[in-house]
């Protein structure tokens, strides 16, 4: 897995995918990036697990505010991009 944001961005889309049933929806990965996360209509839990899956993969953790602020998957990768890069005692 890839630390730049391309790489981030295949990863957050692989995580959200998993707990989403309408495959024909990812067809225009562009459009689904840019698209509310909301409109995923992913339960809470579905939502906790792939943001989880996301702190795992990256070995980060976020703030719940952080989470809050990401409407779209974009969003959400620029997020993951930015705590990387941050010092480790600020994480």
């Amino acid at each position: 897995m890839s630390n730049n944001l391309e790489g981030i961005t295949s990863e957050v889309l692989r995580a959200f995918r998993k707990y989403t049933n309408a495959e024909a929806a990812w067809s225009d990965e562009a459009t689904i990036l840019s698209a509310p996360i909301s409109g995923l209509c992913l339960d809470s839990l579905d939502k906790l697990e792939a943001i989880m899956q996301l702190e795992d993969a990256f070995n980060i953790s976020f703030d719940e505010g952080d989470i809050e602020n990401c409407a779209t998957m974009t969003d959400l990768a620029e997020l993951i991009e930015k705590t990387i890069a941050r010092p480790a005692t600020l994480q």
